[in-house]
């Protein structure tokens, strides 16, 4: 709980947090309210919205409630919604982050532009592997410049365990 309660307030050090759930159970607002609890320090916060659940006029709400003010131009927004597009993210960021005193990446969700409906299992092992490596090249980039990276992800069934785990657990 005590995790929560610091990560809830943006107070928290370099390293890779990760959040998963159901949908609709609080993870994009916990994940809000730590971007807010940052950008109040003065720190940008990058995030990439792979699941468009990103919601500008929610931010500015939790950060008012956090900070006393809106703090959304402080919040780079990429809607990753493929895989070429989080390329694309990933390449702005790598190029950027110091530049723009990065406090925080947060990646809205982990595993949003992986498309598990195609059929064709050759394809669909290509994207996986391309999903392995965006989420390291993400995981290097934060580590190497000591910024927090908060991974945001769904639950899925897991065949042979009998329970729901984390979407991608085995990369993460």
């Amino acid at each position: 709980m005590v995790l929560l309660y610091n990560l809830a307030r943006g107070n928290i050090e370099p390293g890779i947090y990760h959040l998963f759930g159901q949908g609709a159970t609080g993870k994009t607002t916990i994940a809000m309210c730590c971007a807010a609890g940052i950008a109040a320090r003065g720190h940008v916060v990058a995030w990439i919205d792979a699941s468009k659940g990103f919601s500008p006029p929610r931010f500015a709400e939790i950060s008012g409630a956090v900070a006393g003010k809106d703090l959304s131009n402080r919040v780079l927004i990429n809607k990753a919604v493929n895989p070429l597009a989080l390329d694309h993210a990933l390449k702005m960021l790598q190029e950027n982050m110091s530049k723009w005193r990065c406090g925080l990446v947060v990646l809205d969700t982990a595993f949003g532009t992986f498309n598990r409906t195609i059929d064709d299992p050759v394809l669909a092992r290509v994207l996986w592997i391309q999903a392995k490596e965006q989420l390291s090249r993400l995981v290097l980039l934060c580590n190497s410049h000591k910024v927090p990276l908060l991974l945001i992800n769904n639950v899925g069934y897991k065949p042979g365990s009998d329970q729901e785990r984390p979407t991608g657990e085995d990369i993460i």
